[in-house]
């Protein structure tokens, strides 16, 4: 596919800011043993930073819902979490987010993800 120079640019400046957040990460991984594998799966899964805070925005609207006692849904969740994720240029595949999103709320093994609540309403026992 033939690119013009601007979009070249602008595609390489688009990877540029997602490695420099991929270093902020990097970064947290050592500051934060606790949630490595939880930074190691966004690095992998080539997610930007804006991205990243679209993502947690999405987590706290849903666990405000959650407080307030309306229906919070994981199909909701799901299809919310698949829209931010589709519209970056990222490594996640559709089928992949199914396994990304518990990971996302509950970490590794149910623990420092980014929201224990939401990841006991919709994984828990």
């Amino acid at each position: 596919m033939y690119r013009t120079i601007d979009e070249r640019f602008e595609l390489l400046e688009k990877q540029l800011e997602k490695q420099a957040f991929q270093i902020k990460l990097m970064q947290k991984i050592i500051a934060d043993q606790q949630q490595y594998a939880l930074y190691d799966l966004i690095i992998s899964a080539n997610i930007s930073e804006e991205t990243f805070s679209e993502l947690h925005t999405l987590t706290k609207r849903y666990e405000q819902k959650q407080e307030q006692l309306l229906p919070v849904t994981l199909s909701d969740f799901v299809y919310d979490f698949q829209r931010i994720i589709a519209k970056d240029e990222t490594n996640a595949y559709p089928r992949d987010v199914s396994s990304l999103i518990p990971r996302w709320l509950g970490g590794n093994a149910g623990n420092f993800g980014f929201s224990q609540k939401l990841y006991e309403q919709f994984y828990g026992d």
